[in-house]
């Protein structure tokens, strides 16, 4: 028979966590602003918190629009610098 793997409404495919842990989670990380105090109250590791605030930032990436963005400001000294980089750093 074999292992068998099905989708539950409380956790996504392939995640080792359930989505309410994931959303305890990213709550304690807007307390605390600190994946290292996260983890430590969730006596959890480091890299949990760190893959899992990942896979937060990437789904809202992916849900934002960018239809309504009129106007876009460039920070020049910021945007040297990251050329300079790219340029000379290959």
């Amino acid at each position: 028979m074999g292992v068998r793997t099905i989708k539950t409404p409380w956790a996504s495919a392939s995640n080792r966590f359930t989505d309410a842990f994931e959303r305890w989670t990213i709550n304690l990380l807007k307390a605390t602003k600190n994946q290292t105090k996260t983890a430590k109250l969730l006596r959890s590791k480091f890299d949990t918190v760190n893959r899992i605030m990942h896979r937060s930032v990437a789904r809202g990436v992916k849900r934002r629009s960018l239809d309504d963005i009129v106007h876009v400001s460039v920070d020049e000294k910021a945007f040297s610098a990251w050329a300079y980089l790219r340029n000379h750093c290959q």
